[in-house]
């Protein structure tokens, strides 16, 4: 017994949104539990298609995507990331609300270990998905009272990263879900609750290709490159109790593989320098791993879940360098990102979902808002040392996304149009310490 056989209806619209909402969903894995451990939280990472594995990142959302992301975050830091309100999650059924917020921190350990180049990175993200309240009835229509299903996760991550000219860093996350879901007829047995526990692994490899080359006394250029893959989700079906029997189904196991391009230059001021201009690209497939397998008799056919290689159906070439979606489950997420002055971002993603039955194209948009570049310029003549202090450690940021969805075909030749969702988010960095 599935989750569907209490839920039916909302499930149904659950999935068609999960679908919408960046998940690696397609039609041979329709069954996996807790799909929103699937949706992008990062805004500023989603506005660049939703490819967060393999380019490094300062992002407070950033080991989401690769729990790595850890091992080389930029300089000693604590960050705080949350959403100002839920976002919609349905194009349909504006109950149905995405929530989550983030505790994100990295130190540099060679200040204590002398020569050896360790760095340690920490971060806890808390997920929500609520679909809303439902009357309860019965098969006659009596109302027999209102109902509260939702969804939510909390995840740990640890990160490590080391410096011997290539920049190389693994990670990894625990992360507990918990599900409550509702029968809405007539039931002895309303509440459905489940639980599961799961493991993210993650590596990420950063080569500098250029590092402070001079172009002018005061100009200097930056050129790297970065490789990542994220092994999500591994761990234990979703199990549910109902009538003292457990159920149990998967959740989403996921494999992300990608690279990153980054080149930037910087200008020196005084002694400080900035970032004038920075430019990222990024590209990644993922790959839902389980998958639905047939178990064919004379009688009827019934239907188990199995599980890919931890690479599933990826071809590197194709999806991830060629930007294909010529696999029938890969999903490909490309993204560019231009910053100036370490103030304003812009970036600009696309991603398509190919399969036999859902077909998916679209594109995303991401504006980020920082006060960092403002602030180290302020820092070099401001003479008050509260001012000063407030100016060299602490950064405000805020990051938004939209997506749009270009176009989803049911599998019955049908396209068809859907709005445009935006994401927003604050953040808060204590850094230099």
């Amino acid at each position: 017994m599935k989750k569907q056989a209490f839920w039916m209806y909302y499930r149904i619209i659950f999935i068609l949104n999960a679908v919408l909402c960046f998940s690696e969903y397609v039609g041979n894995a329709q069954s996996v539990e807790a799909p929103f451990l699937l949706y992008s939280p990062s805004p500023a990472i989603t506005g660049m298609g939703g490819a967060g594995t393999a380019l490094p990142s300062d992002d407070p959302y950033n080991f989401f995507y690769n729990p790595a992301q850890l091992g080389l975050s930029g300089e000693n830091h604590v960050s705080i990331g949350i959403y100002p309100s839920p976002v919609h999650i349905s194009p349909a059924f504006s109950d149905i609300l995405f929530s989550n917020y983030t505790l994100h921190g990295a130190y540099d350990m060679s200040k204590l270990l002398g020569v050896f180049p360790l760095r340690l990175g920490a971060g806890f993200l808390y997920q929500k998905i609520d679909f809303g309240k439902f009357t309860r009835t019965t098969e006659n229509g009596n109302v027999l009272g209102v109902v509260h299903p939702y969804e939510n996760a909390a995840t740990f991550s640890l990160g490590f990263g080391f410096d011997f000219f290539l920049k190389i860093s693994g990670g990894i996350s625990y992360k507990l879900i918990w599900s409550r879901m509702s029968i809405l007829t007539d039931t002895a047995n309303p509440d459905t609750k489940g639980n599961a526990d799961a493991f993210d692994l993650g590596i990420l490899a950063d080569l500098p290709v250029l590092s402070s080359m001079p172009i002018s006394d005061n100009l200097s250029l930056d050129l790297s490159a970065s490789a990542g893959y994220t092994f999500a989700n591994w761990g234990s079906d979703m199990v549910y109790t109902v009538n003292n029997s457990d159920f149990g189904s998967p959740i989403a196991r996921t494999a992300r593989l990608g690279y990153g391009l980054s080149g930037g230059i910087d200008y020196k001021i005084k002694d400080m320098k900035i970032k004038l201009i920075k430019i990222d690209w990024t590209s990644e497939a993922n790959d839902l791993l389980v998958k639905n397998v047939a178990n064919a008799n004379q009688k009827d056919t019934t239907y188990t879940q199995g599980y890919k290689p931890p690479l599933g159906d990826i071809n590197f070439w194709d999806n991830v360098i060629m930007l294909k979606n010529t696999s029938t489950s890969a999903v490909n997420r490309h993204g560019v990102k231009f910053s100036i002055f370490e103030t304003a971002d812009i970036a600009l993603g696309e991603y398509g979902i190919p399969g036999s039955y859902n077909k998916m194209t679209g594109s995303t948009l991401g504006i980020i808002i920082s006060t960092k570049g403002i602030m180290k310029i302020l820092s070099l003549d401001i003479n008050n040392n509260i001012i000063k202090f407030i100016a060299n450690h602490f950064i405000l940021q805020y990051s938004y996304s939209r997506i749009k969805f270009d176009e989803y075909d049911y599998g019955y030749g049908n396209i068809y149009q859907y709005r445009d969702q935006s994401y927003n988010a604050i953040y808060l960095i204590f850094s230099g310490f």
